[in-house]
């Protein structure tokens, strides 16, 4: 299945074990073990020569023994020398972790620091990569160290509102405070141990001063740590020459430095990585870190991949999540491979900076710090009127606003982004405003779109803005203010370069298509060209790895789109909005087939609202007082009469594909299935249909009639484009959730199939809501914002029942009563356009109509199919 994301408006809060199980599900034939994965992450960081040596001093400081296996060295004689039985120990170390090789060790390596609870690893981490990257004469200055969680009995609470706590945090080192500081309440929180303290407490004497070996001097042309590829011989040379360096008294390294963390840096936003703390299920830690990771991953959108551990007291494994899959390398700590893995990835992780932890390059960040949570109504507030600077994109919403206690959140959060060159080599600089859609999952398209302004640089450039900004934007200009015009929506997502739709891509095709209709249609609004938002052109940018240790996977390009700008249907202005788009959509779907093509993604987040009123942006402004940015508005693009556009064209096929796709046996036929599960029809869902046909479409777009009573509020303040609509923490029935949220298809379309075969189970009006009730907060928000006696309700079950008419037939009675009817969906949709005939027809001023108490004001938009009428003012539909 290829979608946008795994994640969405309804699924509610999850457990820890469903969060688990749904994230092997996810993974599932998308993981692989890959030897080398150190290597690749932190090889130019820290390399093995140079991790040799760190081990080296921690053998020095007494941190680790090494021992020789019995029958493992047979040529180590018992009166070598200490200092001899180290450099053997830490160069096959080396040699192991060089060769990725599973052979038997020779040495059994003993950490004196135990890493089986939370404090006890974070520590172990710090201390590893403090004496290892002095020892190893490091230039790379530490940019990061590990921490545990604040505040361990409350919740954390992720990007969609999960309670998702990670046992240990990598976070920059500004979090951590020089000097004694106090612990002041919602700033900084005490960790259970400091270092030295954490040393004695475990028997080390912080006064200890490392041997220094003075007999038999190596050569003075021994080789630098900072080498990567060495003869045994030269590694044993290097270590030698290590072994005469002198290394610092424990107790001469500052305590500061793990006392105190500034908790506004303990945020999803401000993490490097994180990991979870086992005593020795190592199994069940894996499953979890990659849970954080995608929070991780959803709080930073501007990561291309992303890096967690896992950790017990003998056992680690990295992993490594991007658009291919996830790549994971287990290690035993006491195994000669693993005892320098593990120095190598402590260092890792301190030393990298934010690029080799997966920031894309294209990103600009900057550091801001903002309010942890308020009302939603704050916050589209603050962000339509620019007035609060403590409020702002990456503040999350709650009904009740700040939890009193820790209110600050400091990161690097984008700023700006620069495309990839084009064809021609030219990039753009765009100002990302807000992050309007984030289906971030960790493998897979991960989907993101954000608000975004293109620079402009010149006086050249002016005939992009809209002429009431004009004048406000050449003398920006004159004076070296920064200006950008909008709103885009820049779109990056990793698109399969296998897939279909990348073999054969359709982007190039509608576009054409669509502006020759426009350009020859004498009435634009009377051809359904018009309910297409033109696809933009697409820049094609990073390709995710493909490792040597799997074959076959489908490979992923990131790509970069920019098109217009248009609010969602959560922006709604009054539900007769919604259902004039819907009828616009399926004017697109239409017109798509009249060309040979589909869109085989319909979901809710692909339909948008095609006016750009009403709008908040009135006059050119200054999105952040003080750094010279200024925003200007470009020529508003609305067409009277059309008020849904389809767009995403990213899955678009074929309605009649070449024989060799329509195969069962053809190895790219599960991603000819294409979808957002909870928008995909049945048949799809089933694995009935060998390929995707119109009527699969047309019952995607039901399907998003259908859940979004349950999905959204009532109609919000206006607030595009300047603030994204609130998500709501709206959770959907069980009913509904069995066949809307989950990752198994066929068992989704099972429960879909059954859920709609019944009209007493689904629809609203036989019964009340639905047949089970709903629970109490459930039913709260329909009541709240749904109530039965409201316009919006009923034109909203009226839509249902007749789009239910017409994409299901009647196969036979259920044991319900006399009037219940068995129905079935249909596999065939002759004509689409006489369902939107019937649909503009089943407004009209009839009896049955009338008896039904809708206001024909508020549908007449839908009754003239030439769009003559206003969408009806705030307040028409109840």
């Amino acid at each position: 299945m290829e979608a946008a994301g795994r994640l969405h408006l309804g699924a509610g809060t999850m457990t820890r074990g469903v969060l688990q199980a749904q994230m092997n599900d996810h993974v599932a034939g998308r993981r692989w073990i890959s030897n080398d994965l150190v290597e690749h992450v932190f090889g130019e960081v820290v390399s093995t020569p140079s991790a040799a040596v760190a081990l080296l001093a921690l053998l020095r400081y007494g941190l680790i023994r090494v021992t020789p296996i019995p029958d493992g060295n047979p040529f180590l004689s018992a009166d070598v020398p200490v200092e001899d039985l180290w450099v053997d120990a830490c160069a096959d170390a080396a040699s192991a972790s060089f060769h990725w090789s599973h052979r038997a060790s020779k040495f059994k390596w003993t950490w004196k620091l135990p890493t089986g609870q939370e404090h006890e690893a974070a520590l172990f981490l710090n201390i590893i990569t403090v004496l290892g990257a002095n020892a190893a004469k490091h230039q790379n200055i530490i940019n990061h160290l590990w921490t545990t969680r604040f505040k361990p009995n409350s919740p954390f609470i992720g990007y969609f509102g999960q309670d998702s706590r990670p046992d240990i945090t990598c976070i920059s080192i500004q979090a951590f405070q020089e000097g004694d500081q106090p612990n002041i309440l919602g700033r900084h929180h005490e960790i259970d141990s400091s270092m030295l303290s954490h040393l004695q407490k475990h028997s080390l004497p912080t006064d200890f001063s490392p041997p220094i070996r003075t007999a038999s001097p190596p050569p003075p042309t021994a080789p630098s740590s900072a080498s990567t590829t060495l003869t045994r011989v030269q590694l044993v040379n290097m270590l030698r020459t290590a072994l005469q360096e002198p290394l610092p008294r424990l107790d001469q390294y500052q305590e500061f430095s793990y006392n105190s963390v500034n908790t506004d840096f303990i945020c999803w936003e401000g993490f490097a990585s994180t990991g979870e703390v086992k005593y020795a299920d190592l199994l069940a830690a894996i499953p979890q870190s990659m849970v954080y990771m995608e929070q991780q991953r959803l709080a930073q959108p501007h990561l291309r991949f992303v890096i967690g551990l896992a950790i017990t007291g003998r056992d680690f494994t990295l992993t490594r999540a991007d658009g291919m899959g996830v790549e994971h390398a287990t290690l035993n700590m006491t195994k000669d491979s693993g005892a320098l893995e593990m120095v190598r990835v402590a260092m890792g992780f301190a030393l990298a900076d934010d690029i080799t932890l997966g920031r894309s390059p294209d990103f600009e960040l900057r550091k801001k710090t903002y309010l942890r949570f308020v009302t939603p109504e704050q916050k589209t507030q603050a962000l339509v009127n620019r007035n609060h600077p403590d409020i702002g994109p990456a503040t999350q919403v709650r009904e009740s606003g700040d939890d009193g206690v820790h209110t600050m959140k400091t990161a690097n959060f984008p700023a700006f982004f620069n495309t990839p060159p084009d064809e021609n080599g030219k990039r753009e600089r765009y100002y990302l405003d807000y992050l309007a859609d984030n289906r971030g999952s960790l493998v897979g398209r991960s989907t993101r779109v954000w608000c975004a302004y293109r620079q402009i640089t010149s006086p050249n450039d002016l005939d992009s803005v809209d002429v009431r900004d004009q004048n406000r934007a050449r003398e920006a200009l004159q004076t070296k203010e920064e200006v950008f015009v909008g709103p885009f929506a820049l779109k990056i997502q990793n698109i399969g370069i296998d897939s279909a739709a990348s073999l054969n891509p359709l982007h190039t095709k509608i576009k054409k298509a669509v502006e020759k209709d426009l350009q020859e249609a004498d009435d634009k609004t009377k051809t359904g060209a018009a309910c297409i938002l033109a696809p933009p052109s697409t820049i094609r940018g990073f390709t995710a790895d493909i490792p040597t240790a799997i074959r076959g996977t489908q490979r992923r390009r990131e790509t970069v789109s920019v098109s217009l700008f248009k609010r969602t249907l959560r922006q709604y202005e009054c539900f007769a909005e919604v259902a004039r788009a819907a009828v616009d959509a399926f004017r697109g779907i239409e017109w798509l087939r009249s060309h040979g093509w589909l869109h085989r993604d319909i979901s809710d987040g692909n339909i948008l609202l095609a006016r750009e009123d009403p709008s908040t942006f009135n006059e050119a402004f200054y999105p952040e007082p003080g750094t010279g940015i200024i925003l200007c508005r470009r020529p508003t693009s609305s067409m009277a009469g059309i008020y849904g556009l389809l767009h995403d064209f990213d899955m678009a096929g074929l309605v009649d594909p070449p024989p060799d796709a329509r195969s069962n046996q053809d190895p790219n036929f599960a991603r000819t299935h294409t979808g957002t599960p909870p928008f995909m029809s049945i048949d799809i869902l089933l694995g009935h249909s060998t390929r995707h046909e119109v009527v699969d479409d047309a019952q995607s777009v039901f399907h998003v009639l259908y859940l979004f009573p349950f999905s959204n509020g009532a109609p919000l303040p206006a607030s595009y484009p300047k603030a994204p609509p609130p998500v709501l923490n709206v959770q959907w029935p069980t009913q509904i959730k069995q066949w809307a949220d989950g990752i198994n298809l066929r068992s989704l379309g099972s429960h879909k199939l059954a859920f709609f075969m019944r009209r007493l189970e689904w629809h609203p009006n036989v019964n009340g809501v639905l047949r089970k009730p709903p629970s109490a907060n459930q039913q709260s928000h329909l009541n709240q914002h749904w109530p039965r006696e409201s316009l919006r309700f009923n034109l909203w079950d009226r839509l249902i029942a007749e789009l239910h008419g017409w994409l299901w037939f009647k196969v036979g009675q259920t044991d319900d009563g006399p009037d219940a009817v068995k129905w079935h969906p249909a596999d065939k949709l002759n004509s689409v356009l006489d369902l939107v005939e019937a649909m503009q027809r089943m407004f009209g001023m009839t009896p049955t109509f009338h008896a039904r108490n809708i206001n024909h004001v508020l549908i007449q938009t839908l009754d003239d199919p030439s769009g003559n009428y206003d969408v009806p003012s705030r307040g028409m539909d109840g």
